[in-house]
């Protein structure tokens, strides 16, 4: 069993993680895929679980508030960052595919074409 907080950077480099437990929702949709990404890489299945309530974003949106406040971001940064988080919420609340969601917001298109993954939530409830 091993425990770690996105405080100490995720810098887990261990192959054979096979469960990524977010118990809040991260600041963005590529912050969530660089900490999920921990599990299985050795690949072996893994999964990764995403606990979310809309407390959540409000914890994040103090975060930015914070740097905001404190004068460590411009006004297009804040933004930027709250783009980002609703990037985040919108995936946390989808209703398609996890995988296909996050290729598309990668761009990733010739990865999008083979289709839904058959393994998140969302494709193994309509199988």
């Amino acid at each position: 069993i091993l425990v770690a907080t996105n405080a100490f950077g995720l810098g887990i480099d261990k192959p054979d993680v096979r469960l990524v437990l977010h118990y809040d929702v991260p600041g963005s949709l590529e912050a969530y895929y660089q900490e999920a990404g921990r599990a299985g890489r050795d690949g072996a299945p893994a999964r990764c679980v995403l606990l979310f309530q809309p407390r959540d974003v409000q914890i994040q949106d103090y975060f930015i508030r914070q740097s905001e406040t404190n004068g460590h971001a411009e006004i297009h940064h804040v933004a930027e960052q709250r783009a980002l988080l609703q990037q985040m919420v919108a995936y946390a609340y989808s209703a398609a595919c996890r995988q296909l969601t996050v290729l598309d917001y990668f761009g990733d298109k010739d990865e999008a074409a083979l289709g839904p993954c058959g393994q998140c939530d969302y494709c193994v409830s309509q199988g």
